[in-house]
């Protein structure tokens, strides 16, 4: 007979690179797989609990005591990304060593597409859990609960000793409002340890994605199970969410966590009308943050999202190269990037970081056929929209479900085991690997700098917050600058011990800028703010 209250069930969300990761947590915000997914187990009777290991400050050996300690019935392991998925393998296997000796299975997007290659190489992962889990996980821990055989259950797959086997899948859950509000563990976590002011909430209003950018498995993980790929909630029942948090919680700040929040057309501004009506009868003022693709952006909605409180938008703009936006079939073109941003512009939203309506954008600037020339044009769009440097030095990511892996493949370029690929100009190659290091060096100090430019602790020193601001500006700009330098001396077909010495020139030129420019009230605070960085999902 199970204990009273004891954990039937435990499910856990890692950080990126849980072995290698600092211990700084990343407050930035939680997922919203685990609590929606709590939150249903809980109505079905389960006694559950998230523990989330990017939002405290455990080492990896007492994050796995933990869990061990906590001797759940049933371990679940979410993965969205097939990044540093062997590491959650050797987690698990080390998880299995400290003790554990119940039922473990891994779920999420990466772990359903690649569900072989997890079954196979992780001896302690007893199943996967394919697609959407609600209904699955709950039939699992019922069998567990008692000691029932659980290999006949639909939405897993598993290795016996003929192999693997896969069980036929469940269909997507078509009516997702049937499904209970997330779970606020998460939330509440954060609140104690940020305070309750100013803290996210993050929800979704719909499931899936309604396009097929080459680059994402989305749709590869969608298309394996019956149903419609893009479900949305009704505009009622999110309102009722967002209303629970805020007056339960205090919550004024909520974050949509959809693929794509605006659905295209005359549908999308009725559903944006209808949220905005109903969030405008709360007593307060609320803000929005949402991510939607740059064919939705009109001025009509924007206009309406914006009266309801939007203060922040995530843009997918990937690139400003038409022949990138075809290579990632993106079914938008450069002028529409443009005019979507001008959209924005026009009603006060920025591209510039730290403005008080946010523009976010998100670029793919690397790929095997990026020329000189190609940088070139970007870097008249990175300085236009003051596009911070992290976003500046991004390379396509080429996971094995991506339609674009067979694209690469047609065009000639080769793919190494982990996809990796390596640019057809050798010079961008050299290019890049420098760009990116003069980059990761100046943002050790910006990132400090944005913590201390976002703390309340500081919200009315106005002469300390201007002086960050400058600094973290100028930081930005040198780093731009630098890219355009490089393309000049690359362009130049300057030897590569020149450019190694021009690089190294530049690194201390930049300390130096730094450290002149550095005033000693925020060297200071630099120096007291150590390691702990607000890790921000947004610039």
């Amino acid at each position: 007979m199970m204990e009273k209250n004891k954990t039937e069930l435990l499910l856990v969300h890692t950080k990126l690179q849980i072995k290698n990761d600092t211990k700084a947590p990343d407050l930035s915000g939680y997922g919203v797989a685990l609590p929606t997914l709590t939150a249903y187990e809980r109505e079905q009777g389960i006694v559950t609990r998230i523990y989330d290991t990017s939002l405290c400050t455990d080492t990896y050996e007492q994050i796995v005591k933990k869990i061990v300690e906590e001797n759940s019935l049933v371990l679940g392991i979410s993965r969205i990304t097939t990044n540093y998925i062997e590491e959650i393998f050797e987690f698990i296997d080390d998880i299995r060593r400290y003790g554990y000796r119940g039922f473990i299975f891994l779920g999420g997007h990466a772990a359903t597409i690649e569900y072989e290659k997890c079954l196979l190489e992780c001896s302690g992962c007893d199943c996967v859990v394919m697609g959407e889990g609600e209904v699955t996980i709950a039939e699992l821990v019922y069998a567990i609960r008692k000691k029932e055989p659980w290999q006949n259950i639909k939405g897993i797959a598993y290795v016996d000793a003929s192999g693997i086997k896969r069980n036929p899948l469940r269909p997507l859950i078509s009516d997702i409002d049937s499904i209970p509000f997330m779970a606020t563990d998460l939330l509440e976590q954060l609140q104690e340890i940020q305070g309750k002011r100013n803290i996210t909430a993050y929800l979704v209003s719909s499931r899936g994605c309604y396009k097929k950018c080459s680059f994402c498995s989305i749709a590869a993980y969608f298309d394996m199970f019956e149903g419609c790929r893009m479900r949305y909630r009704s505009v009622e029942n999110v309102f009722n969410e967002m209303k629970s948090l805020y007056y339960a919680h205090g919550i004024r700040k909520f974050c949509f966590w959809d693929d794509t929040f605006i659905i295209p057309g005359k549908k999308g501004i009725e559903r944006c009308h209808r949220l905005a009506e109903l969030i405008k009868t709360l007593p307060e003022k609320i803000s929005l943050e949402i991510a939607t693709r740059v064919d939705t952006i009109s001025y009509e909605v924007i206009a309406l999202l914006k009266e309801a409180g939007l203060k922040h938008i995530h843009l997918g703009i990937e690139s400003f190269i038409d022949r990138d936006l075809v290579l990632y079939n993106k079914g938008v073109t450069v002028e529409q990037n443009i005019e979507a941003l001008s959209i924005l512009e026009d009603l006060g939203f920025s591209t510039k970081v730290g403005s008080k309506l946010r523009i976010a954008t998100y670029l793919i600037s690397f790929n095997p056929f990026t020329t000189l020339e190609d940088i070139r044009h970007m870097i008249f769009y990175f300085k236009k929209y003051e596009i911070s440097p992290k976003k500046q030095v991004t390379f396509l990511h080429v996971s094995n479900y991506a339609p674009i892996k067979q694209k690469l493949i047609n065009n000639g370029i080769k793919l190494g085991l982990n996809n990796e690929w390596e640019f057809l100009d050798e010079r961008v190659s050299y290019l890049s690997e420098k760009y990116y290091n003069f980059v990761q060096h100046a943002m050790k100090t910006r990132e400090k700098l944005r913590t201390l430019e976002k703390s309340e602790k500081y919200n009315n020193d106005i002469k300390l917050l201007n002086e960050i601001k400058l600094l973290r500006e100028n930081i930005d700009n040198k780093c731009t600058e630098f890219l355009e330098k490089l393309v000049d001396y690359f362009d130049n077909n300057m030897r590569k011990e020149s450019i190694e010495a021009f690089y190294k020139k530049n690194i201390d030129e930049f300390n130096d800028f730094v450290g002149r420019r550095m005033e000693l009230e925020v060297e200071l605070l630099l120096s007291q703010l150590g390691d702990f960085i607000i890790m921000e999902n947004l610039q």
